[in-house]
């Protein structure tokens, strides 16, 4: 991280407006590595809207975004991840037929050298991090076939970090 600075992400004076609503006007943020934050507040007051400028959903129409002392210009959710931005969003998105590893690392599965999915890796990783937060499991069963009626709680684990920042 950027000595000159205790903030990993930085936000000033962001602004957002669609066709006659002002979603986001001058709305500034500062979060020190490690932290995590929630955002609370009445319907129309603009979290949505940062969260989705944040993971590059939407673009700004003012103001600057600096992750660790540089400014950057957030273009897609992939742009987001590789920076280490994750959102969890209300919206509760498993995919049923898929395993627990692969949707834990949806968009963004392990690949070897060749660019194929490495999927020992995924698994693995997939375990080790379900062992971790309580939860040890087979990450290789298919979500309906798992125990997940209590899948709330997936969404309290994820986004699950696929690089670890020191």
């Amino acid at each position: 991280m950027d000595n000159l600075s205790e903030y990993i992400l930085e936000v000033k004076d962001v602004s957002k407006e669609f066709p006659g609503v002002k979603a986001l006007d001058h709305v500034s943020l500062k979060v020190k590595k490690g932290e995590i934050h929630a955002f609370v507040g009445e319907n129309g007051a603009g979290k949505s809207t940062l969260m989705k400028i944040l993971n590059g959903n939407y673009k700004k129409d003012g103001g600057s975004i600096l992750f660790d002392g540089k400014e950057v210009d957030i273009k897609s959710p992939v742009e987001a991840r590789e920076l280490g931005i994750s959102i969890i969003f209300q919206e509760l998105n498993l995919v049923p037929a898929l395993s627990v590893a692969e949707n834990m690392f949806m968009g963004r599965l392990i690949k070897n050298k060749f660019g194929f999915v490495d999927w020992n890796s995924v698994y693995s990783r997939a375990d080790q991090l379900l062992k971790r937060i309580g939860y040890p499991m087979d990450s290789r069963i298919l979500v309906e076939g798992s125990v997940w009626p209590k899948s709330r709680w997936w969404r309290l684990q994820r986004p699950f970090p696929t690089r670890i920042q020191s």
